[in-house]
């Protein structure tokens, strides 16, 4: 099974559950059925809806195809997915449903990453220049983040390294620095790193390489006023490893 003709399925049923959980998966049980009846014929396999990952991974080891085990795991994950859909009847999936059939895909998704809108998460956290620096620091704690992109109305003007900001505040010795709204401080705001959905992940590897500490930016077209997507870290790479 080669998931790159099937990418753009699994990150519609991404994007479907991360913008409506509570609605999207009737839509997203259908999008899994079609993928796995446009996939069955390719291998000689005639698919029917109750036929499970481990039924699938059988006829498809009588025929000879199933010798990858990272192409076996991705079979059975994309089925788990399918039968997590179908118990909620595509109605109300709880809310821990949702996150491992999104957490799933993601995995799925980077583990065949060409571009780098197949390296992004989340959907992004962006920083605006009117917010304070407390407030950025408890989003920071809370979602696990050490830096931001930071935008001023529709423009990217850079990002925002916690570490690196106390840092240089406490040896300014600015007091109540929580108060302080980032368009206040913009010297310490440092330079972005903005590439588009399109990069590569060969270029994406050459740049962690040379900068292991970093963040890239992804937007639509790589301009610092185009729609972020989201925000690559070293540890995004890890699955490609």
């Amino acid at each position: 099974m080669k998931l790159e003709k099937y990418m753009p399925l699994l990150i519609e049923v991404k994007d479907l559950l991360m913008d409506e959980p509570d609605t999207a998966g009737r839509k997203a049980l259908g999008i899994i059925e079609n993928l796995l009846r446009d996939f069955a014929p390719d291998y000689g396999i005639e698919y029917t809806g109750d036929i499970d990952g481990e039924t699938l991974i059988e006829m498809l080891a009588e025929k000879g195809f199933i010798r990858d085990e990272y192409l076996k795991k991705s079979l059975l994950e994309i089925c788990d997915i399918k039968s997590c859909l179908h118990t909620s009847k595509g109605f109300f999936l709880k809310p821990q449903t949702a996150r491992f059939i999104i957490t799933t895909l993601e995995m799925l998704i980077k583990h065949n990453a060409k571009e780098a809108r197949h390296l992004v998460s989340n959907r992004p956290v962006i920083a605006d220049v009117s917010d304070t620096l407390g407030y950025i620091k408890e989003i920071m704690m809370e979602r696990g983040f050490s830096q931001l992109p930071v935008m001023d109305g529709i423009r990217i003007i850079g990002m925002l390294s916690l570490k690196g900001l106390i840092g240089r505040l406490a040896d300014a010795k600015v007091e109540k620095w929580e108060n302080l709204k980032i368009g206040d401080i913009k010297e310490y705001i440092e330079d972005a790193h903005i590439i588009s959905k399109e990069t590569t992940v060969e270029e994406i590897f050459k740049f962690f390489k040379e900068n292991p500490m970093g963040m890239l930016i992804v937007t639509e077209t790589g301009q610092e006023t185009s729609k972020v997507i989201g925000v690559i870290t070293a540890s995004d790479l890890i699955p490609l490893l």
